[in-house]
């Protein structure tokens, strides 16, 4: 009895027809080896990957400063245009401070709805909550005093700035070096 018969239930039938053509059509001995082919999918699934989360600050942090100062030295060359480019990594580690003070700030509202929430139905969840509290709050106050030393030329964002100005210094040599600017060379 093959498969079909059983799916249609036509074991005793008279009019075999059509029961006969599918049994011809898919019944060379196997009757599951057409169906292989259709339906078993012989390649592994594949891992799915979870994109992992990280902060703005730490893409701030994780670019690829020495070579930008390589580049901009080179094409620029200027004392000027040095400035202009650090004061704009300044503004930019700035902003990345507020939006994560931002969101910071929303994290303690949030948890502080949620201790009202939860306050006198459990002393431990309400204790948790005080300790998250008082880590957003620590790190609040560590960010802005990262803020205000980034405008004194200290703080974090030093490393980054100590590392474009050595790339800028190597973009000028560089282009210095080759234009033979530094050279006597091509006087005689």
């Amino acid at each position: 009895m093959s498969w079909i018969t059983k799916l249609f239930g036509r074991e005793n039938s008279n009019d075999g027809n059509e029961t006969d053509v599918l049994e011809k059509a898919y019944n060379d001995g196997n009757e599951l080896a057409g169906l292989e082919e259709v339906f078993v999918d012989s390649t592994p699934p594949a891992t799915e990957r979870t994109p992992q989360h990280t902060s703005k600050l730490l893409q701030f942090f994780n670019r690829d400063f020495p070579n930008q100062g390589f580049q901009d030295g080179y094409s620029n060359h200027s004392k000027e245009k040095l400035q202009q480019c650090i004061l704009k990594i300044k503004s930019d580690f700035r902003f990345e401070i507020d939006q994560l003070i931002s969101k910071k700030r929303d994290e303690i509202l949030r948890l502080a709805q949620s201790r009202v929430e939860v306050e006198g139905i459990s002393d431990e969840t309400v204790a948790k909550i005080d300790l998250q509290l008082n880590h957003h709050t620590n790190q609040i106050t560590e960010l802005e005093s990262q803020k205000a030393l980034s405008s004194e030329d200290e703080g974090w964002v030093m490393k980054v700035q100590h590392e474009y100005q050595n790339g800028y210094a190597n973009g000028t040599k560089q282009y210095f070096d080759e234009n033979k600017v530094l050279g006597f060379e091509d006087i005689f």
